[in-house]
């Protein structure tokens, strides 16, 4: 049977009919102790819900607010970005793309207001500099955002020429200052991680309340981060900005020391522990957002009081409890987030075999062989569930699926989205599946397709 599969909380509709294929009458649970990733899966997170959830009023606001003293440094200041760097992107871009080169100077006018700094004392390594991108129309700042403000920058500047240039790096080295406000916005978003793992977002003050109540943190209304709905791309954000920091820092050990420090890998071992979780969401996970009565009914809260809609689990797969765009997904499984974060992975076990230490009591090639033992779970269950073969396009991407056969055809206007493939890294301009995708989102007889006056 044809069925469309929408989102209660998108506006519009998916496109065309999707392909419906029975579920089993209930996902195969599997028990806990039979999952070979268990020991390291859940010795970073905690496997009684109850014990969880009761001490998330007595241990979280505690500790958040202690981790964040010892961390934050001065008051915030409005750092001058310089204009040099503005000119260096552009005429690199104006090369090949002059109207891109304008977009390049007018957003970086308006990158710079959006960037607080907090001075730390980088020796120390006790309260390092931290930086903070607002994402412009609220004073928050997300992960998945502001790494986006920020690389194309990082990615195409330059160091000026001269006994600096060649100290670190050569001609080729990225303009230091760029490079420390990067590594900066990347121990900003390592804090965030450390008071909350199911992070996406966090507020500018670095403080948390000591009283709150158990629903306010778990549902990141107040305090220092104000959602923990748990989007997989911003993972994949944070991944990327630390693959972009390490490339760039080689020769500035100053600042690696800073970064890739104890904070650092602690929340990358986490991370690496989530993801196994959510791969068995119906099992393993923790995660809860149902919402909180009277705070807020304007955001889209998840269903099965705060589960999200039931996925099968051990399919490769990472559920999510958010899209890109915020919403909450028909299908647990958003396919782009899930491209975004197999690029990472593999961008993380180069790293490790480039030096990178994990620690946790592991050897790096411990952590090589479980990080590329994750990467081909999630490459396998895309390649084995992220695909559907119409009859007008031929296969394409779903933007969602479930591991049961249903899928949702439709894309997201923010990246990482199916348009954006190319530029997550997951596959060329010229790969037919993803050519078959972008025309199928930009047909014009698309219900999600619009068309600005410029064309």
């Amino acid at each position: 049977a044809d069925h469309q599969v929408q989102s209660s909380t998108m506006a519009t509709a998916a496109l065309g009919a999707s392909r419906f294929h029975p579920a089993p009458q209930s996902p195969m649970p599997l028990a806990r102790d039979s999952l070979p990733e268990r020991k390291h899966a859940l010795a970073a997170l905690p496997n009684d819900r109850a014990a969880w959830r009761a001490a998330l009023p007595r241990r979280a606001a505690k500790k958040a607010a202690a981790l964040i003293k010892s961390r934050a440094g001065s008051e915030p200041q409005r750092p001058k970005l310089d204009k040099r760097l503005r000119e260096q992107v552009a005429l690199r871009v104006e090369r090949s793309d002059p109207a891109l080169a304008a977009i390049y100077r007018r957003c970086f006018d308006t990158l710079e207001p959006l960037i607080s700094v907090r001075r730390g004392e980088l020796q120390s390594g006790r309260r390092p500099t931290l930086a903070f991108i607002s994402t412009g129309d609220i004073p928050q700042m997300w992960l998945r955002d502001s790494t986006a403000q920020l690389l194309p920058y990082l990615r195409h500047s330059r160091a000026e020429p001269g006994a600096g240039a060649q100290r670190h790096g050569g001609l080729n080295a990225t303009h230091r200052p760029t490079l420390e406000l990067a590594a900066a916005l990347l121990r900003a978003h390592t804090l965030c991680l450390s008071v909350s793992i199911y992070a996406n977002n966090c507020r500018q003050a670095f403080s948390a309340g000591a009283g709150q109540s158990w629903p306010d943190i778990t549902f990141g209304k107040t305090g220092w981060n104000p959602g923990s709905q748990f989007e997989l791309d911003s993972i994949g954000a944070y991944l990327e900005l630390s693959g972009e920091v390490w490339a760039r820092s080689s020769g500035a050990e100053s600042v690696r020391s800073a970064t890739f420090d104890a904070d650092w890998r602690r929340v990358v071992r986490r991370l690496l522990a989530l993801m196994a979780v959510e791969q068995q969401h119906e099992t393993l996970s923790m995660h809860e957002y149902p919402g909180v009565a009277g705070v807020s009914q304007s955001f889209p809260e998840l269903s099965r009081e705060g589960r999200g809609t039931r996925v099968r689990g051990g399919v490769g797969l990472i559920w999510s409890g958010f899209t890109p765009g915020d919403d909450s997904p028909a299908l647990g499984y958003v396919v782009p987030s899930n491209m975004l974060i197999a690029v990472q992975l593999a961008r993380l076990r180069s790293m490790l075999a480039e030096g990178l230490e994990l620690g946790g009591g592991e050897t790096r090639d411990d952590w090589s062989r479980r990080v590329g033992e994750l990467h081909a779970a999630v490459t396998r269950g895309l390649r084995e569930h992220g695909t559907v073969l119409t009859r007008r396009f031929g296969r394409v991407w779903a933007y969602m699926v479930d591991g049961f056969g249903r899928y949702v055809l439709m894309d997201d206007a923010n990246a990482p989205s199916l348009l954006s493939i190319p530029l997550i890294g997951f596959a060329p301009p010229s790969d037919p599946t993803y050519r078959a995708t972008r025309r199928l989102a930009l047909t014009a007889s698309a219900s999600l397709a619009h068309r600005c006056q410029a064309g």
